[in-house]
């Protein structure tokens, strides 16, 4: 599985402007390596919720890898819902692959 550490360009961070009510992504070689947050997967209630730490920006679009490094998923950062708006909000899984994704042999089944 790949490092958990940001590539070198960062992720694509988001910046609120005056103008507008939705964060604006700007891009993330704008963006200091000690100002993007750490992100975690936590399951609060059952739910899963990504919980950053440190840092001023998050990404503005995460992928979702398998096992074997390939991409299955994609989430995408945007404004927080109204409360009306989150009440209708369903929780709801994706299937990630319908191809089974191959198992390593391990060092016993090697020998």
């Amino acid at each position: 599985m790949p490092d958990a550490t940001p590539n070198s360009k960062g992720p694509a961070p988001i910046q609120g402007t005056p103008q507008t009510t939705e964060p604006a992504p700007i891009p993330a070689d704008q963006v200091k390596p000690e100002d993007i947050g750490t992100l975690s997967i936590e399951y609060r209630d059952g739910q899963p919720v990504i919980v950053v730490s440190g840092g001023k920006y998050i990404p503005a679009g995460l992928t979702v890898v398998d096992a074997g490094g390939h991409a299955v998923g994609l989430f995408s950062a945007g404004p927080l819902p109204s409360d009306a708006q989150a009440k209708l909000l369903r929780p709801a899984m994706v299937v990630v692959s319908k191809i089974p994704v191959p198992v390593t042999p391990s060092i016993d089944e090697q020998a």
